[in-house]
């Protein structure tokens, strides 16, 4: 008889979220559960063939399978599963927290802690996020997201041309560093309370004043940047899903990722693309960056605007040293970011 499990997970729109959730269900029908894909509410049309049953969280209490594990993977939900979720959690043997955005209430959510026997993270700050405002004990892991990476092929090792640094991540302000969305957000470190971010249309001026060869392609950017840079022919800016990530990725020597303080990143999926990709990485040292990032391994950590023209320097001009971290970014990718960790993980538990 097969093992069986309920997910609860959102499954309504194409975000990373969602394909985070869709790839623990498939992962677990693959070694052998048998998975209730209970969605949050309404279903994307990619993921159809992925729920199957005929209720979601709003039914679950009257129609769900009683008496089994649950996963909760948490979204932008967390906080009305604290609020309507008691009656459901005691009708399963025991349950476990996937966070894939915010901790919200949870942490203070009594009831939770009777059945509750872990509650995974994607990086150590979101894990101590939990700790600050927790009122019970229960197992807190970090584990890298749960995304499937065999389909991004190591790019070419040596390519002609000047530097190309390549930028994917969805049009979203807050992770960018606009007006809008300069000073707001969360500083949790002493360098983003003291240290007040350029706005990316300076950022990437003073880049090209250093490095005036640099090419820089994006997918997708916001308008501010756009707009400022459209006639400026080392900018290249493609529309969503203009081209494959794959071969978007393909394009590139270097992956950088900078946002404003507003955005808070528990994985992001783009720098394990990026990495899979053999890409070596510019991030800030916070979230989820932080934690992939292995400063001069398979990338840098950057805080200041020099800091960023520095390591693109370094990197322009020594390609043996691009080529050996390009290495250690498709071994990091092979060993570290393994999605099935997660249902290793979880059938232990």
């Amino acid at each position: 008889m097969k093992k069986r499990i309920n997910i609860l997970a959102s499954f309504s729109g194409p975000g990373g979220g969602e394909q985070s959730a869709v790839q623990i269900v498939k992962m677990f029908r693959e070694t052998g559960w048998h998975v209730n894909a209970i969605p949050w509410k309404e279903v994307h049309s990619n993921y159809k063939e992925i729920v199957n049953v005929d209720f979601n969280f709003y039914d679950m209490k009257e129609k769900m399978e009683s008496n089994i594990p649950l996963i909760f993977y948490g979204n932008d939900n967390v906080n009305e599963f604290a609020e309507k979720a008691q009656s459901i959690i005691k009708q399963t043997s025991f349950f476990i927290i996937g966070i894939n955005f915010i901790v919200g209430k949870l942490p203070k959510t009594e009831w939770l802690y009777d059945k509750l026997r872990c509650v995974v993270f994607q990086n150590r700050e979101k894990r101590e996020d939990w700790t600050r405002k927790a009122i019970g004990k229960t197992d807190l892991k970090v584990l890298y997201g749960a995304i499937n990476l065999k389909q991004f092929n190591p790019v070419p090792e040596r390519r002609e041309g000047n530097l190309v640094v390549l930028r994917h991540s969805n049009g979203d302000r807050r992770k960018f560093v606009t007006k809008q969305h300069q000073n707001k957000g969360e500083k949790i470190h002493c360098w983003q309370k003291h240290l007040l971010k350029e706005l990316d249309i300076y950022f990437y001026r003073k880049i090209m004043e250093v490095v005036p060869n640099i090419q820089f392609e994006f997918m997708v950017a916001c308008d501010e940047l756009k707009n400022n840079f459209k006639d400026n022919s080392n900018f290249k800016f493609w529309k969503w899903n203009e081209i494959s990530v794959k071969e978007f990725l393909s394009r590139g020597h270097v992956f950088l990722y900078r946002t404003s303080n507003d955005w808070r990143d528990q994985y992001p999926r783009v720098i394990g693309e990026a990495l899979a990709c053999g890409l070596p990485c510019l991030v800030e040292p916070r979230d989820g960056p932080m934690d992939r990032i292995q400063y001069g391994y398979n990338g840098f950590h950057c805080i200041t605007t020099e800091d960023y023209i520095t390591q693109l320097k370094l990197l322009e001009r020594n390609e043996d040293l691009r080529l050996d971290m390009t290495k250690n970014c498709i071994q990091f990718a092979k060993e570290k970011l393994d999605p099935y960790k997660w249902v290793k993980l979880l059938e232990t538990l």
